[in-house]
């Protein structure tokens, strides 16, 4: 019997401690450092209206597509940080006109990428943008991207192991049944121009916080 209270009471001295390590602490997102991490702004511009990129032909990633402004978040730089500075560097537009209005909700991605997208508000643009990265802007009616119900399509995800993968130490062998996941592709067309991909799932999530 002592030895049972014994163990009762480390159990609750245990819990105890772990309960005190969790209220303390903001949940993270797990194995975050081996994903790449990327901060996107929604800019809002007079309309009111949302902005896009149309990416410069010359970039080796994603020609021609079209965008929000965002990129990598550097060492050091909060998401948040990290949104403002692109938007300035893409944009050409001073830090100080460039008002964050809030977050939205983070996206994970299957190709191991996550996003941090931020509504932003651009004070006095005027369509400028830096050639190196922009073709051409062009901006979108909020009211009418909110009427919107885009289309969409499944994308298969599936598990691939590399050759040494010790299958000897799983059940079913190379038979095993991996889970396949799935993932919808968005398109919105306005005008002759596709918005689709993780741009258009950005915007239907910004499209969505804003009906709720």
């Amino acid at each position: 019997m002592e030895d049972t209270d014994r163990r009762a009471e480390e159990l609750s001295h245990t819990a105890a401690r772990i309960k005190t390590i969790l209220d303390s602490r903001v949940p993270g997102v797990m194995d975050e450092p081996l994903y790449r991490r990327a901060s996107v702004g929604i800019p809002l511009v007079q309309g009111p209206s949302v902005l896009f990129q149309i990416r410069s032909k010359k970039l080796k990633s994603q020609p021609g597509e079209i965008c929000f402004p965002g990129g990598a978040i550097e060492p050091g730089e909060s998401p948040r940080q990290a949104v403002v500075r692109e938007c300035s560097e893409e944009l050409l537009l001073p830090p100080d006109h460039i008002k964050v209005l809030g977050q939205g909700d983070i996206l994970i991605t299957p190709t191991g990428r996550i996003i941090y997208p931020f509504v932003v508000r651009l004070e006095d643009y005027r369509n400028t943008y830096s050639t190196d990265e922009v073709e051409d802007v062009f901006s979108v009616p909020l009211e009418w991207l909110l009427k919107q119900k885009p289309d969409f399509y499944i994308q298969e995800v599936e598990t691939k192991v590399g050759e040494d993968f010790p299958f000897d130490k799983i059940q079913g062998g190379e038979d095993y049944p991996w889970q396949r996941g799935k993932n919808r592709i968005y398109f919105y067309e306005y005008k002759g121009k596709i918005i689709w991909g993780l741009t258009a799932r950005l915007l239907k999530g910004f499209a969505d916080l804003i009906k709720e």
